[in-house]
């Protein structure tokens, strides 16, 4: 008899320049791409850049970037940097500033150049508003957005949507906008009911809204609707919640799926450090038939508030109860060092290459105190060629504190 296991050792690495900040990147799987905004665009002179990368080691590839466009608000402005998105082609959404107003802009692959644009409204000028969301469906592209109206002397902010391949279609969501629903031209959001603020998934081609949870939790955070290959590939959701009242980050993530009918919590997660309670930047991925959820964690201040020392950890857990068939079921990725200077908040981001032979988690830290925004690659243990071991990394007990449900 051979037996084989393996312990995880974190592979943590610096991948951008120390000197020069890169805040924000979104990174493309299927292109091997990150895109993100250059400069402080303070006066609004931020860069769009793009930069390919290595599919074998994760490096971004920063002797290639290609600056793709120019007058780009400050991130302080727009909430959220450059999207990708697809749909009946390649995009990336971004904000632009044009006489004077934050409009949005989407650049589309030709298969040969980059073609930029206005995104248009229903009066057939530049589409108003700012922190673009955006769906990840080949079949259709879809963005969430953040929009200011005037309702007599006070200004109110409502979530909305676009789409981005048919111009002029587009609308206000009946809520505050979430996440996406995999191969559905649907998007999450929430609503309060009885008290909580409870999940919903609209569909924006019948208007028909679809409330998914009903317990007594408050749900802030992202919420992600995708296809399951461990479920048959059934379509799943995961929640982020907090347990606190009046607490506005949540401190765990639920996953549910539908058990005879029903929409079933089947898993809940909190923070794997006690001291670091406050859960969030969750981001899913799939590779080799399995999906995990990437998030970050940090220190809690009195009233729920993110307090970013430099203690903030970056972490993934598996999906579903998967604790019999040897799978990795929650796993830190970032080391001692990769935060310790920063005051930033990770914001995982997952790519994985086209062979699913490997998996990387990117987050945003800061080499030195007060430094620029960077960006660390940091290497799942998740491939073709891994051996799933059930440590964490040396010296970190294997963590099973998952609370399952059904």
């Amino acid at each position: 008899n051979l037996t084989v296991s393996a312990t995880y050792i974190v592979d943590d690495v610096l991948v951008s320049n120390p000197e020069v900040p890169l805040p924000d990147p979104e990174f493309d799987s299927l292109s091997s791409q990150a895109v993100w905004q250059a400069g402080g665009g303070i006066n609004d002179n931020g860069i769009l850049q793009l930069a390919p990368i290595d599919p074998e080691t994760g490096f971004l590839l920063l002797d290639n970037i290609k600056a793709l466009d120019n007058g780009l608000p400050s991130l302080g402005k727009t909430e959220n940097g450059p999207e990708w998105a697809y749909g009946n082609s390649l995009k990336i959404v971004y904000n632009k500033t044009v006489n004077g107003k934050i409009v949005f802009n989407k650049a589309e692959w030709t298969g040969t150049t980059w073609k930029k644009g206005s995104i248009i409204d229903s009066q057939g000028n530049p589409l108003e508003g700012i922190s673009p969301l955006t769906h990840l469906d080949k079949n259709f592209g879809l963005l969430s957005y953040l929009k200011d109206i005037e309702v007599g002397n006070t200004t109110v902010r409502l979530s909305a949507w676009a789409d981005l391949d048919n111009q002029g279609i587009g609308g206000i969501l009946p809520g505050e906008r979430r996440r996406r629903v995999e191969g559905e031209r649907s998007i999450l959001l929430t609503q309060e009911v009885a008290g909580y603020e409870q999940l919903f998934k609209f569909n924006i081609d019948t208007n028909s809204l679809e409330q998914l949870t009903f317990d007594a939790t408050d749900k802030v955070g992202d919420a992600f609707m995708f296809r399951e290959p461990e479920f048959n590939n059934e379509l799943i959701f995961f929640v982020a919640e907090t347990t606190i009242d009046n607490n506005f980050r949540p401190n765990q993530h639920s996953v549910y799926r539908k058990v005879n009918g029903q929409w079933t919590k089947i898993q809940t997660i909190v923070s794997p450090v006690p001291e670091l309670p406050i859960i969030t930047g969750h981001e899913p991925f799939t590779i080799n038939g399995h999906s995990y959820i990437a998030f970050n964690i940090s220190k809690g201040g009195p009233k729920g508030e993110r307090v970013l020392d430099g203690s903030q950890q970056v972490w993934f857990s598996g999906v579903g109860p998967n604790e019999e068939d040897g799978l990795v079921k929650l796993r830190r990725v970032s080391s001692d060092n990769g935060t310790i200077n920063s005051n930033k908040i990770p914001d995982p981001e997952a790519y994985v290459t086209q062979a699913q032979d490997k998996a990387f988690i990117y987050y945003s830290t800061t080499e030195v105190v007060g430094g620029v925004s960077t960006i660390h690659r940091a290497d799942t243990g998740l491939g073709t060629n891994s051996v799933l071991g059930s440590e964490i990394q040396p010296n970190i007990p294997v963590v099973d504190n998952f609370n399952l449900i059904g």
